[in-house]
């Protein structure tokens, strides 16, 4: 008996472009497909002209059954929207956990791993890297206990984690400064939480500032916050609430609501523009916050009075670029000015 030929396997393309799409959307983006399948089949499958049978409705007309049928289909419409636009909020703001390659010990530099609580409760952890090591123990003991240092918090972009901020903790902490890399809700939580790009992670970096100012090492008037891309956004709504903020610097902020509905979202990555302000709609009632407060020009007076350092084009594939680096260390060094802390032998 011969062989029954093998037939190459088809790869369905639909399948190809759900790997292109960022891992953390593929779960939900899938169940949305099954239920708008499911009520296409209901609705799309079947003629117009459905028997009386099969749509309970008054009339024996061809025509008026043609109606009916319309309108039954029209009524669902406005459902299958709410369904893609709750599916797109809610996978935007619960993207999957980033892994974190690495911590400051990987770099050479010493951290406490901290957990602390935000300002609604959320659990949140960092990793806090003092100034002093323990040759500078040695050499000048008991002093080290009364001395302060300038610090800052880096705040990491949506969907990241404290790791993304990794090559600024060194260069910083040469520089004697304390820092403090805090994970935001979501990533660096003992409580799930959803990512709300910068509106409710404002509260985890006020947090992170108060954990700073209870440190004995600290000096509290000499705090700055670093935040990077939609973490710059949470940082300049906490320094909208905290005069006390010394200096902030916006690494690739989102500009605008518009742009945070469109690339964080998702309406544009599934050719769904024509859906963002429903979408935008959908995020604002489902957890109470206006979008708009996210735009750059509703905070012109921070920008304004404040020592801010604004950084475009910092990352490329997620990753701190080294010229940007370079760019935050030196405002940093000259801004909080850590040799006038320092401990004379």
């Amino acid at each position: 008996m011969s062989r029954p030929l093998m037939q190459r396997p088809v790869m369905d393309p639909l399948f190809l472009q759900e790997l292109q799409a960022p891992p953390g959307k593929r779960r939900w983006v899938a169940c949305a497909a099954r239920g708008l399948r499911w009520v296409a089949r209901k609705l799309l499958s079947q003629p117009l002209t459905l028997r009386r049978d099969k749509l309970k409705f008054a009339g024996d007309s061809r025509g008026s059954r043609w109606a009916w049928g319309v309108a039954y289909r029209l009524l669902f419409a406005p459902l299958a929207m709410a369904l893609v636009a709750g599916v797109l909020v809610f996978s935007g703001t619960h993207p999957q956990a980033a892994i974190a390659n690495g911590d400051p010990a990987s770099f050479g530099v010493y951290y406490d791993p901290v957990e602390f609580a935000s300002g609604d409760g959320t659990r949140l952890t960092g990793w806090l890297v003092p100034v002093v090591d323990a040759r500078r123990v040695l050499l000048h003991k008991d002093r080290l206990l009364h001395q302060k240092h300038p610090a800052v918090v880096l705040v990491h972009d949506h969907g990241q984690s404290p790791a993304q901020m990794l090559p600024l903790i060194a260069p910083l902490h040469e520089e004697g400064i304390v820092v403090l890399a805090v994970g935001l809700r979501g990533v660096g939580t003992v409580d799930r939480a959803p990512q709300t790009f910068g509106l409710d992670e404002s509260m985890d970096v006020k947090a992170a500032v108060n954990l700073l100012r209870g440190r004995p090492f600290v000096d509290d008037s000499r705090i700055a916050v670093i935040g990077l891309g939609t973490g710059a956004n949470a940082v300049l709504l906490a320094a909208e609430k905290d005069e006390k903020l010394f200096a902030i610097v916006l690494a690739d902020p989102i500009v605008s609501a518009d742009e945070v509905v469109a690339s964080r979202l998702g309406p544009d990555a599934f050719g769904l523009r024509w859906m963002q302000p429903l979408t935008k709609w959908a995020f604002e009632i489902g957890y109470r916050q206006d979008v708009d407060e996210i735009s750059l020009n509703q905070h012109t007076t921070v920008l304004t009075t404040r020592k801010v350092l604004r950084v475009q084009k910092a990352t490329i594939e997620n990753r701190l670029m080294a010229a940007p680096t370079e760019e935050i260390r030196k405002f940093c060094r000259e801004t909080l000015r850590p040799w006038d802390h320092d401990v004379k032998p």
